[in-house]
């Protein structure tokens, strides 16, 4: 498992806003991501693509953004 002070400033920034935004559902968008900090969803893909490959949060074509128990663990 990867820890919080492993990660870069923006991966853990944006762990923290998944964390924060699927509260209470479990999952968030791509695009309700982007749009809370005012990026495109290309570079918010890039950064979860990221979190994907470092196993915090669930890879999935299209849908939902959900975290792995790994990432709701170093996020929490």
């Amino acid at each position: 498992m990867v820890s919080r002070e492993e990660l870069s400033q923006n991966n853990r920034n944006y762990l923290l806003l998944v964390y924060r935004m699927s509260e209470g559902k479990g999952e968030t968008r791509l695009s309700e991501i982007a749009d809370a900090i005012e990026v495109s969803k290309p570079t918010a893909l890039e950064h979860i693509g990221r979190l994907i490959a470092m196993g915090l949060i669930k890879p999935r074509r299209d849908g939902p953004v959900r975290l792995s128990d790994d990432g709701r663990e170093t996020a929490s």
